[in-house]
């Protein structure tokens, strides 16, 4: 039977251990190895943040666009001259459809910082956040409605959107 010391001065004796220079090239390969998988890594975390934040700021001003295309063609009325200059804030004067057509209703949207708010009877809501420009254009019976918002990469995102009012009273 063989003793623990005898064990491990075999084993020394038969095998010998990693030089330093052996070391060496192994944290080198591994380092050439793991360096572009920590960028592959890095650029998909970047990548996913920025889709998220392109997102939402899409959401927000399709947000927008669908208040304001159920409340412009509802309008009797707008504060915009026909074709008088792009302003930064509309308010719209409609009436019920149902009921006789006898109850006003007063809708306003105006930027507040970057904040796209709606203002229906009274009541104030936030529809769309992060707008940095905002304007509204009345030709006839079409409303042009310019929003502008950042990108995650610097650049602004511009949307268009065009909605015909029931009357251009």
């Amino acid at each position: 039977m063989h003793t623990v010391a005898q064990l491990v001065g075999n084993l020394r004796g038969d095998q010998r251990g990693s030089t330093l220079l052996e070391l060496l090239i192994s944290a080198a390969i591994t380092g050439l190895i793991a360096a572009p998988a920590s960028a592959a890594m890095f650029e998909t975390f970047q990548t996913t943040t920025w889709n998220t934040q392109q997102s939402a700021q899409l959401q927000d001003l399709r947000t927008a666009a669908t208040w304001l295309s159920v409340d412009i063609p509802l309008a009797n009325s707008t504060d915009l001259p026909d074709g008088g200059p792009a302003q930064s804030s509309v308010a719209i004067t409609s009436t019920d459809r149902y009921g006789g057509g006898s109850t006003a209703h007063q809708v306003s949207y105006a930027l507040v910082g970057t904040e796209l708010r709606r203002t229906a009877d009274g009541a104030t809501h936030t529809i769309a956040w992060r707008v940095t420009a905002v304007s509204f254009l009345r030709t006839g019976a079409l409303v042009t409605l310019t929003l502008t918002t950042p990108s995650p990469s610097g650049s602004a995102i511009q949307t268009i959107y065009q909605f015909s009012i029931r009357s251009t009273g």
